[in-house]
């Protein structure tokens, strides 16, 4: 219970809250640690991101994936409210609204125009060229790239990022690629990226020691069914 009160009081109160709801206030820390600490975040979950967190028993899983659902059923629905449209005045407006109406456009009009071209042109391009860099948690923008490889079907772990020891290739390009596709930091991505890489190195890695054993072991079995083993190479058992 104090480590509750302890997350509350050091801000993720809304994802402990959200999990009070759902009955699953015990992997409160467990969230937190792995950087779900916000509800945006939260909304990015998986089946993946669940077992990461540590969330492993059926029902608490489906538990979640479907509250997940749900924020994000939410967010649609209020996405609509965000937007609007000017529709024309109807008919009986007052007359004195309409004279300012048209007073206040023929006004801005002209005032616009009065401006000189050249140095509008120039403001447009000053602003487009200091736009501040979007700025994503973390945990989220790793999961974003991580969707975006999947789609874009680009797996880090082979060449040119990763060379054929592992180590790093050349990310710099895909990496500048999805920080503007994204609008946010070029270093945050690369950083993302190699744990990305590193993670699926690693992967690859104890996938193909598997493979290797499982083969090792196949091998031995389909010898011992034939009746062969090494000891039937050896000089005394052909003297024998």
């Amino acid at each position: 219970m104090s480590s509750d009160l302890g997350m509350m009081d050091n801000g993720p109160t809304i994802v402990y809250e959200w999990l009070k709801t759902l009955q699953l206030c015990q992997y409160v820390e467990s969230f937190v640690d792995n950087g779900y600490d916000d509800l945006e975040v939260c909304k990015q979950i998986g089946d993946p991101d669940l077992d990461a967190i540590g969330v492993f028993t059926p029902h608490h899983r489906e538990k979640v994936l479907r509250a997940v659902e749900r924020l994000r059923d939410e967010d649609e629905k209020m996405a609509p409210g965000l937007y609007f449209t000017l529709e024309p005045l109807p008919h009986g407006t007052c007359p004195q609204i309409s004279d300012c109406k048209q007073k206040c456009t023929k006004s801005w009009v002209n005032s616009t125009w009065d401006r000189p071209r050249i140095g509008l042109c120039n403001d447009i391009k000053a602003l487009e060229n200091h736009k501040e860099p979007v700025v994503y948690p973390k945990l989220k923008l790793k999961i974003m790239i991580r969707d975006k490889l999947v789609k874009d079907g680009i797996d880090l772990s082979k060449m040119p990022y990763s060379y054929k020891d592992g180590s790093l290739g050349n990310i710099e390009d895909l990496a500048q690629e999805y920080s503007e596709y994204y609008s946010t930091s070029y270093s945050e991505v690369c950083d993302r990226m190699e744990e990305l890489r590193k993670r699926r190195v690693t992967q690859e890695a104890e996938t193909g020691k598997a493979e290797s054993t499982t083969s090792l072991q196949l091998r031995l079995e389909i010898q011992e069914s034939l009746g062969l083993s090494s000891a039937v190479s050896t000089p005394e058992v052909e003297r024998r």
